[in-house]
């Protein structure tokens, strides 16, 4: 944990600054969650309606809109940090998850040293850090912590236990919450992951 840790701080730290987050979608986030936040605290825990949108209108946003980016950075707004914070905080922890999980999933699969050199390629791919830094696609952020979990429940479903499909569904659900487009791309890589186990076990 502690060098997972590690290795995801030195991608955290430009997060956590004095200034408002710069990048393409940068500011599209925090009247959502302020709107999503309003539904929570009326008790709306299904949110579809974001009231105070297109200038009071309001518009149907939480129906096509993956909430799971949403319910995260909620917990940390309802632990009494303020918007900006708590997206940032969400962010961090979707990070680090992305490298525990790469690890776990490079660990089962070829061995310790292997995981590390797949944590490490993870957190530091060009890609991850445009996600984050450039095109501040949060709800894309969210999903990665999904992929190598989907893998890692998957592949440890095809040698061992049921228990194994469980995990390997749930992270599959977590993309589907997080990103539609996200979602829809990596469904064939999936697709094709899981016959490649079926041929690899004949099962």
């Amino acid at each position: 944990a502690l060098g997972v840790l590690a290795l995801a701080l030195p991608v955290c730290f430009p997060l956590f600054t004095s200034q408002l987050p710069a990048g393409h979608d940068a500011f599209f986030y925090h009247p959502r969650l302020v709107e999503f936040h309003q539904n929570i605290t009326n008790r709306i825990f299904l949110p579809r309606w974001a009231p105070d949108l297109e200038i009071g209108a309001g518009q149907p946003l939480f129906i096509f809109s993956p909430p799971l980016p949403y319910y995260i950075s909620e917990i940390w707004h309802l632990l009494g940090f303020d918007v900006f914070v708590s997206l940032s905080l969400a962010a961090a922890a979707a990070i680090v998850a992305s490298g525990y999980f790469m690890l776990l999933f490079g660990d089962y699969q070829f061995g310790r040293k292997a995981g590390w050199l797949a944590t490490a390629a993870y957190l530091y791919a060009p890609y991850f850090h445009v996600d984050i830094f450039v095109r501040h696609a949060f709800s894309e952020l969210m999903a990665f912590p999904f992929y190598p979990l989907v893998f890692y429940g998957f592949s440890r479903y095809s040698r061992e236990s049921n228990v194994f499909l469980i995990v390997g569904a749930a992270a599959w659900a977590g993309v589907l919450l997080s990103h539609n487009p996200s979602a829809l791309l990596f469904a064939p890589l999936l697709l094709g992951f899981v016959t490649f186990l079926s041929f690899r076990t004949r099962s």
